[in-house]
């Protein structure tokens, strides 16, 4: 089997509440276009992501009045540091305003391709400082029929790093609903960034798939990012080893809740 490249960055906030962005490549793999079922002459989403906020490996200063103008009338915008969704192109400026005043921007890391749907990871800077990053997050984005912005949920990484913190949390967490009933699954190779994740949430993971299932996808130089931890984890052998964690944490569950489009990279809440 020809191996992806497949980088993740994780991002477990609060409440556990978790937004996290894939990436896997395989150069040689032909796929048919996709067909944009949105208005003729709309962008796709990896498209107006890139009008709005640059390219990956690109710093752009945050228009906020363009990117409320590209959302929907009715666009909700869940921030994952605020208590409720933003709703409406006024809440969205203002909030967006607040984010990125004078002096700062935002650095694409890497965006995800996807016609209907598509996410970006990315890190803030002051201007006319070189090398020096501020906070990271992710966000992910849906386009309605129209081709405007029409969902954003967007989450960053936490003040304080909690690393091996995280998993005594996790421990102490009380049992909350019922545990997901695994009736067994029939393994697949998807090769593109949205089958790999929608094999592995929808599939492998409720199916009873050990957290090592994804193991399959990566690369051996692959690095996985969580947020909450100082570095990130290179190499199958140090994802093994934070993967084996998983099963440790009783009482929660993952549930996937959007996953967007997208053959390179896919971005997922």
């Amino acid at each position: 089997m020809q191996m992806l490249r497949f980088e993740v960055l994780l991002h477990v906030l609060p409440l556990c509440k978790a937004l996290s962005v894939g990436f896997a490549s395989r150069p040689q793999l032909w796929r048919p276009p996709v067909l944009l079922t949105a208005s003729v002459g709309a962008p796709a989403a990896d498209t107006l992501l890139r009008q709005l906020f640059a390219d990956a490996g690109e710093a752009t200063t945050v228009d906020a009045s363009a990117v409320a103008a590209a959302c929907a009338a009715d666009v909700e915008w869940v921030d994952m540091g605020l208590p409720q969704p933003l709703r409406g192109r006024d809440a969205v400026q203002a909030h967006l305003a607040s984010l990125h005043p004078a002096g700062s921007k935002l650095f694409i890391e890497r965006l995800s391709d996807g016609a209907r749907s598509g996410g970006m990871c990315w890190h803030r800077e002051a201007e006319g400082v070189e090398g020096q990053q501020g906070l990271r997050g992710i966000t992910y984005v849906e386009l309605d029929e129209h081709g405007a912005i029409s969902f954003v949920q967007e989450g960053y990484e936490p003040l304080f790093k909690l690393g091996k913190l995280l998993e005594t949390i996790f421990k102490l967490v009380k049992p909350k609903g019922q545990a997901v009933d695994a009736k067994g699954y029939e393994q697949a190779t998807p090769t593109d960034a949205e089958g790999i994740v929608r094999y592995l949430w929808y599939v492998a993971y409720p199916g009873g798939a050990e957290p090592a299932e994804a193991l399959r996808f990566f690369a051996a130089d692959c690095v996985y990012e969580d947020l909450n931890y100082q570095e990130p984890f290179v190499g199958e052998a140090q994802i093994s080893e934070y993967f084996d964690l998983l099963p440790e944490i009783p009482n929660v569950v993952f549930v996937p809740g959007r996953i967007s489009e997208g053959r390179r990279g896919c971005t997922f809440t």
